[in-house]
């Protein structure tokens, strides 16, 4: 079972997608010189692409977290879970890649893979556990990402958080048959950690 304190740590570990939206927004109020911040399209814009950078890092730190838990899940898990584990860890590694790409485009700095996950996938001693700590994860995700979804102002990446979005929903239903239970447990999709 995942305790709070691993749901603890792997929301310090993922961030919060709010806060690097809120910095940025503070950042771009300015300082106390006196002069009036520069409005205009092209600021709009500017802080548009750094929100929308700073929300499609914290994408990438929940891809990584994944990966991570995934790639240790692979060794606990035997037969049909282990294939799972497996192609969930290759479809993580492409989200990651996608939206490392995407930072890339905007002229940003994608979040780098964190040296150490043992905080968050140590926790998991069992198949079992491994198990309910990916649902936790996917969870985690699909809340995240539709948060993302609306905070983000521009068409493409809402559009690539989306789809990510459907293969994390469609990972949680897969999971949940993994644990026995109902793979659609609700009528709408809206995560949780």
């Amino acid at each position: 079972m995942v305790d709070e304190a691993t749901r603890r740590a792997f929301l310090r570990l993922a961030g919060v997608t709010s806060l690097g939206g809120s910095a940025t927004l503070l950042a771009a109020c300015g300082g106390g010189s006196g002069q009036k911040p520069a409005t205009g399209p092209a600021t709009t814009a500017t802080i548009n692409a750094s929100a929308d950078v700073d929300i499609v890092n914290a994408a990438i730190d929940l891809e990584n977290t994944a990966i991570a838990a995934y790639a240790a899940a692979a060794k606990l898990l035997t037969g049909d879970a282990r294939t799972v584990a497996r192609q969930f860890l290759t479809q993580e590694m492409a989200h990651a890649d996608a939206l490392t790409t995407a930072v890339q485009q905007f002229g940003g700095t994608p979040n780098q893979p964190q040296s150490n996950y043992e905080p968050i996938v140590g926790s998991a001693k069992t198949p079992t556990a491994a198990l309910k700590l990916a649902l936790r994860l996917e969870n985690t995700a699909v809340a995240a990402y539709v948060k993302a979804i609306a905070r983000l102002t521009d068409p493409k990446l809402r559009q690539t958080i989306a789809s990510i979005l459907t293969d994390e929903a469609e990972h949680i239903s897969v999971l949940r048959t993994q644990l026995g239970l109902s793979p659609v447990p609700a009528a709408f999709v809206k995560g949780g950690a």
